[in-house]
């Protein structure tokens, strides 16, 4: 899942002439946040009921 986004960055960027250091860093969390998504399913099926694991499924 993260590397067909990485491609999509990849394309969507490939027009920039220059990356400023706020699109690489948004573009950096954007990814990490995209990563900790199954993680996040995962957790939340494992523990269905866990109000904790749902709260923090919904903020990802």
């Amino acid at each position: 899942m993260v590397s067909q986004y990485w491609v999509y960055h990849q394309e969507l960027l490939s027009g920039i002439k220059k990356a400023t250091p706020m699109l690489t860093i948004t573009n950096i969390y954007y990814l990490c946040f995209i990563s900790l998504t199954p993680f996040a399913t995962s957790w939340l099926n494992d523990s269905f009921l866990s109000r904790d694991s749902a709260i923090a499924t919904a903020k990802i």
